[in-house]
């Protein structure tokens, strides 16, 4: 694209590309590349719907009932979708490498090394230092993007957060004589 358009903005190079193609093709291919964002979408802002009502909020009422479970399902997707929409509007000018560090930053530093622990050793750590290790991780990945807009460097960051987190609560509960949580159920 670059010898044929040497002034284009890789932005437009994709769609440009499609647009000289067979018309039929170029449908196909816009058609199959919709498909595939709005599957991964959907399924992603129904999974974090999920979570969110089944994980957290019934965790907090514990007898709410199947009405109330779904309107607070359908009200997180809302947000979500609000939340989607206003990172897609504010990032019309950036590239999409930098949404995939951000997002690869995101879900690898919040989830990596604290799933390995609790796969490898659940018996050593508290789950709500596990927690903690997920949420500051995923902050300080979001923060150190958003700030600084360095998203390629922000999952090491939040790797580092993460370890930091586990390493001190593991000091702490080998301090304390070991890990003595309640089992629900």
């Amino acid at each position: 694209m670059r010898q044929n358009y040497p002034s284009i903005n890789p932005v437009e190079a994709l769609p440009r590309f499609i647009l000289t193609l067979n018309p039929w093709f170029s449908g196909l291919l816009i058609a199959t590349m919709l498909i595939t964002v709005i599957g991964a979408a959907a399924g992603i802002t129904l999974g974090v719907s999920t979570i969110v009502t089944r994980d957290i909020y019934q965790k907090i009422r514990f007898n709410s009932t199947d009405r109330e479970n779904i309107f607070v399902s359908r009200c997180v997707i809302i947000l979500i979708l609000i939340f989607a929409l206003f990172i897609a509007l504010s990032g019309l000018e950036s590239f999409v490498l930098y949404w995939s560090y951000y997002a690869l930053g995101l879900r690898g530093a919040a989830l990596f090394i604290p799933l390995l622990v609790t796969l490898f050793k659940p018996d050593v750590f508290l789950s709500r230092t596990v927690n903690i290790s997920m949420i500051l991780a995923a902050f300080t990945v979001f923060m150190w993007g958003t700030l600084l807009g360095k998203s390629e460097q922000s999952i090491y960051i939040g790797l580092m957060v993460s370890f930091a987190i586990l390493l001190i609560g593991f000091m702490r509960n080998r301090s304390v004589g070991g890990v003595k949580e309640v089992k629900k159920g």
